[in-house]
Order: C-alpha cells, then sequence, then structure tokens
C-alpha cells in the first residue's frame, strides 16, 4: 500500500516539523523583539539590508547547493561506497569552502559600492550603518557553509533531526544578545549574537557527524567526469539561485526609495512565507528528495512519479488551511506577534495589507522546494537550462511590474508584482518538471486537493465567528492577545480535521496512523 510504503517518510516529515517549527517561533520572537525595539525604523531598514547579502548567500551556499549537489553524492556513496564519488564530494567541499571564504572577504572589503546600490533611496547616515552591519555579519557566512556540508553529509544517512535542532541553537544567542547588549552595542547587539550563534551550530553539526566514515580529504582536481557534473550543476544552481534572490533584492531597492520604514515594513510582511514555506515543504523535501535520488539511482519511473505525488499531497493537506487560516487572521497574529513598544498599530494594519498582496505568491512558493529538488535530481544540464530561462523570465517581469506599480501603490504594489509574476511561472514550471519525469499525472490529485480547500474554506466562518466573540470578551494586553490567537489556533484545526475526515482525504488519515504509532512505542 501507498500509505505504507512512505510511512517511514511521513515519521521523519513530523519529526522535523516540529524542530523546524521550533526554529520558526524563535525567529518569530527575535523579530518581535528587533519590531518592539527599532520599530520600522531606518536602523532596521539598514539591519534588513546589511544583512541582505550574507543572507542571499548563505541561502545559496550553505542551504541551497550543499542539499541539492551533495545530499544526491553522499546518498550514492551510502548505497554504492564508490571511491571515485568521495574524490568528487571531497574536492566540491574543498571549492565550495574556498568559495564561502572568496565572498566573505570581497563583500566586507567592497561592502561600501554593493551597499550604495542596495540601499540607494537611504540617507548617508542609514548607508553607513547598513554598511557596518554588512561587515559584521558576513563572517557567519562561511561558518554556516560548513555546518550545510554536515547538514548534506548527514541527511544522506537519514539523520534529518540533526539540523533543525542546530537551528534553534543557532537562533538563541542572537535572542539573548538583543537582550543583554542591546544598551551598550544597540543593533549592533545582533549580529554579536548571529556569529556566537553559527559557531555553537557549527560544534553540534561536528558532534553529530563524527562516526558516520566518509573521511574529508582537500581535494581540488577537476579531471574526473563526476566532479565536472557536479562543478555544471553547482553553476546552473548558482545562477538560478542568484537569480531567485534578485527579486528578494530588488524589491528591497525599491521600497529604499519610499518614506524610512518601508524596507522594514515589508520585511515584516514577507517573513510570513517561514511560517508557510520554511517549515513543511522543507520538512517533506528533505527525507523525500533523499527518497527521491534512491529511485532516480534505481532508475525506477513509477517510483520516482509515486514519491513526488505523495510530496505534494503531504504539503497540501497543510499548507493550504494554514494559508487560509493566516490570510482570515492576520491581523489578530500580527498584533500578537509585533505590535509592542516602537511598533504600532498603523504598522500592523501596513504589514497586513502588504501581506495580503503577497500571500497567493507564498503559496504557490509553497510547492518551489519539491520542484527544485526535482529539477536538480535529474542532473541534467538541458533541464536546468530551461529552468534558468524560466526563473530568469520571473525575474525581469517581476522587476517591471515593481516599477509600474510602486508608484500608485506603494509597498503594496511590490507585494502585487511578486504574486502576478508568481502564479504562471510556478504553472509553467509544472508542465515542464512533468515532461522531463515522463508524465505526473498531476489530475489525479484534483480530487484530493478540492476535498482539501473544501475543508479549509468551511473552517473560515467557523474560525472568525470566535475570533468575532473573542474580540469582544478578551482585552488588548499581551497575554489576552496570546489566549486569542491560540484559542483561533486550536479552533481552526479542530474544525479542519473532522472535515477532512467527513470528506476522506486519505492524507489526514495516514497521519494520523503515524502519530499513533508514534505516540503508542
Amino acid at each position: 500500500m501507498q500509505d505504507e510504503g512512505f510511512r517511514k517518510e511521513r515519521a521523519a516529515v513530523l519529526v522535523i516539523s516540529v524542530f523546524m517549527l521550533g526554529a520558526f517561533l524563535i525567529s518569530f520572537l527575535l523579530q518581535s523583539l528587533l519590531a518592539k525595539f527599532f520599530g520600522p525604523s531606518a536602523t532596521l531598514d539598514a539591519f534588513t539590508v546589511g544583512n541582505s547579502l550574507a543572507y542571499l548567500f548563505i541561502n545559496w551556499i550553505a542551504y541551497g547547493a550543499v542539499s541539492i549537489i551533495l545530499v544526491p553524492v553522499f546518498t550514492e556513496y551510502r548505497l554504492s561506497r564508490n571511491g571515485q564519488t568521495v574524490e568528487a564530494a571531497n574536492t566540491f567541499i574543498t571549492l565550495l569552502f574556498l568559495v564561502s571564504l572568496l565572498l566573505t572577504i570581497v563583500c566586507i572589503v567592497a561592502a561600501k559600492p554593493i551597499i550604495a546600490v542596495m540601499g540607494r533611496g537611504f540617507d548617508a547616515e542609514t548607508r553607513a550603518l547598513a554598511v557596518n552591519l554588512c561587515r559584521m555579519i558576513m563572517p557567519v557566512f562561511p561558518i554556516v557553509s560548513v555546518c550545510g556540508i554536515l547538514s548534506g553529509l548527514l541527511r544522506a544517512y537519514e539523520r534529518y533531526n540533526i539540523t533543525p535542532i542546530a537551528r534553534c541553537f543557532e537562533l538563541m544567542p542572537v535572542i539573548a544578545a538583543l537582550l543583554l547588549l542591546r544598551g551598550p552595542l544597540g543593533i549592533y547587539a545582533v549580529p554579536v549574537g548571529m556569529i556566537t550563534g553559527a559557531c555553537l551550530s557549527l560544534a553540534i553539526h561536528m558532534y553529530c557527524a563524527r562516526g558516520i566514515g566518509l573521511r574529508f580529504r582537500i581535494h581540488l582536481s577537476v579531471q574526473g567526469e563526476r566532479t565536472r557534473a557536479m562543478l555544471r550543476i553547482f553553476f546552473y544552481f548558482g545562477l538560478v539561485s542568484m537569480l531567485q534572490h534578485l527579486v528578494f533584492v530588488v524589491d528591497r531597492l525599491v521600497a529604499s526609495f519610499l518614506s524610512p520604514g518601508s524596507v522594514s515594513l515589508y520585511h515584516f510582511a514577507s517573513r510570513f512565507q517561514m511560517l508557510i514555506v520554511m517549515i513543511l515543504p522543507i520538512a517533506v523535501s528533505i527525507p523525500f528528495y533523499t527518497k527521491l535520488n534512491e529511485h532516480l539511482h534505481a532508475r525506477d519511473e513509477s517510483k520516482v512519479r509515486e514519491t513526488i505525488h505523495d510530496g505534494l499531497r503531504l504539503v497540501a493537506v497543510t499548507i493550504i488551511p494554514l494559508f487560509t487560516l493566516l490570510v482570515a487572521l492576520r491581523i489578530p497574529v500580527i498584533e500578537l506577534w509585533l505590535e509592542y513598544g516602537a511598533f504600532t498599530s498603523v504598522d500592523t494594519k501596513a504589514v497586513a495589507t502588504v501581506f495580503l498582496c503577497l500571500a497567493p505568491s507564498f503559496l504557490m512558493e509553497a510547492m518551489a522546494p519539491i520542484a527544485f529538488h526535482i529539477f536538480f535530481s535529474l542532473r541534467d544540464t538541458r533541464v536546468l537550462r530551461v529552468l534558468a530561462v524560466i526563473v530568469g523570465g520571473e525575474v525581469l517581469s517581476n522587476i517591471i511590474l515593481d516599477l509600474v506599480l510602486v508608484g500608485p501603490l506603494g509597498l503594496n504594489g511590490i507585494g502585487l508584482a511578486t504574486t502576478l509574476v508568481k502564479l504562471p511561472t510556478t504553472f509553467i514550471g509544472w508542465i515542464f518538471i512533468g515532461r522531463c519525469v515522463g508524465g505526473l499525472e498531476l489530475r489525479s490529485l484534483t480530487p484530493d486537493v478540492l476535498k482539501i480547500l473544501a475543508a479549509s474554506l468551511c473552517m473560515v466562518p467557523v474560525v472568525m465567528a470566535v475570533n468575532g466573540y473573542l474580540g469582544g470578551v478578551l482585552g488588548s494586553t499581551a497575554f489576552d492577545r496570546f489566549l486569542r490567537v491560540g484559542i483561533l489556533f486550536v479552533v481552526g484545526p479542530s474544525t479542519y480535521i473532522p472535515l477532512c475526515l467527513l470528506f476522506r482525504v486519505r492524507e489526514v488519515a495516514g497521519l494520523a496512523r503515524v502519530l499513533r504509532g508514534a505516540f503508542s512505542r
């Protein structure tokens, strides 16, 4: 049975999701403290732009390239113990670390002209602060790159939960530094905490990776075909990743020409993407990517398609109701998260409106981790060239729409531009994936998706009725806000899950069996 065949992967998804939710909550607490202490201000704008380069490179190399390129290689080594695979991996790891060091040095030395472009609309004082923050944060990049390499090795050996745990410990020193050092250091306390947290994460990864048996040696030979293939894939991944993050940079560049604090407001609205995109879709893609590469290694096309279908269903059953719930409850959620100290109710409404414009793009983005893993699992440069063209077209269209819509709509126009571009490119991307794997039969998923959508929409009136009642009963203190959102996020799933069982959504039944098995041990 399909449910039985993927029971192990579902269990892994649940475990990873729990730890990633913990990291997410710690990250949201950090954002809440930044909003409370600094508000949507020029200082926070400077931090957002100053952190952009490290964020871009960490997602490109430390998280992206390692999982896309090294996980298949480590998985192949685990299955076949091929000496050429080890040699190729050592060469790639050596180059990866050297690239991360080189980029770090370049960004530190050239921070001033780079930030002059990224924060073009800032005044001189804000731009100077962004330059200093950029130089302080960049050393995090090579440290986290090593963490990423060790994470890829652990994932290939099906030790999926180490990285989410390390991520929790990576964020805690940032919060501690902000609370303890904000007085003497101000915003500079954050990069101090980031460097400390990165070192702690590295120690955890190194401890957990010992004893696996894959010994690293410095190796720079690029003569082997396996090594050259990895480097070609790395080039295309870097190109695609750079194009994707160019949207991130351009959106903030355009926002920097608006009033001070606009970059921060847009940043807070986009952080909701973490909840929709960064927990379950990534938790699903981690074990399913390993499984996908095993099936590709065995040349079992039917199992490849089955794995993709199962992953998409598992994402849909959670992401669609979560997306619906966040859209319906965006105001109370943002009030609980951000509305303290320097962050006012006017700022809450501004973030909520931008989030509403961005929200449909988040739903499309939720499928991106699985799609990217499929593209790069195929290891075909012709496929990757087409992917680069699709992403390049998305970026160009986004930039044009940003410039057209920001005038009449302000920040909302930047968010709307992202949504208008993301919808068609996601559709085109999945059509292309279907052709690459011999047909996905996505129509077979339609009944399940419609049932999930119906259950999610039926949940909304119940949640909104309870929200209206609680609004008249509870006050506006932090505890009242927490109690209100907590009750609503209990009422939502409590309504949604029975509806899914009533509509016979099989993924909900499958997850229930996994949970029963986990608690019965």
